[in-house]
Order: C-alpha cells, then sequence, then structure tokens
C-alpha cells in the first residue's frame, strides 16, 4: 500500500494479517476494500525497520472499525480467536510516531 508520509511523500508498506477464515470469523469481508480507499491502519511495525506492519485495527473511510486476531497486544486462546473481538477502538490508537506510521506501541 501507498502510505502518506508527514511530509506529504509517500512510501510503499505491507501489511500482514490472519488467515482468511480467521478475519472473516472477525468481521472482515472480502468487499470491506477496494483498491484506491483510503483507510487507518494501527499495527505492530516491523523490528527491523522495514516498511511491513502487523495489523491490529484498521479504520475504513466509512466509518467501519475492523479489527485483527493476529495483531491483539495480548495472547488469546483458541475460542477467543475463533469468537472475534471483545471490543474495538473507536479511533486510532497511536501514541506515538516515527517518520513513517502511527503506531500503537513504540519501543
Amino acid at each position: 500500500m501507498a502510505v502518506r508520509k508527514a511530509d506529504g511523500t509517500t512510501e510503499r508498506w505491507a501489511f500482514e494479517c490472519s488467515s482468511p477464515n480467521m478475519m472473516i470469523r472477525w468481521g472482515w469481508n472480502k468487499n470491506d476494500i477496494h483498491v484506491g480507499d483510503k483507510i487507518t491502519v494501527d499495527g505492530h511495525v516491523a523490528r527491523d525497520g522495514k516498511t511491513v506492519a502487523s495489523v491490529q485495527t484498521l479504520f475504513l473511510a466509512n466509518g467501519k472499525i475492523l479489527a485483527d486476531p493476529m495483531g491483539q497486544a495480548r495472547n488469546v486462546s483458541g475460542d477467543e480467536l475463533a469468537s472475534g473481538p471483545e471490543s474495538v477502538p473507536d479511533k486510532p490508537r497511536g501514541r506515538c510516531t516515527n517518520e513513517r506510521v502511527w503506531q500503537p506501541h513504540c519501543k
């Protein structure tokens, strides 16, 4: 995806998510996102500095909010994974930033 940086330029990013089966159980639908849609992602950025992140929560322009089981901040059981998220945030939780992307957790 093309991610807009603070200076207005864009950078190519890859985002990892769970298996399609788990994403469907957590409310995702193949028609939720289309090429060109503007989205906001809370995620865990790769430790090696590469432009790769694990999706935690996705905020769509239409107001829909989707969580991804792989990006949860705590270990969850198989039953919890299968039943979907307990709750999702109502807005991005980025607490700190680097020059590339908002992050919910920074080191």
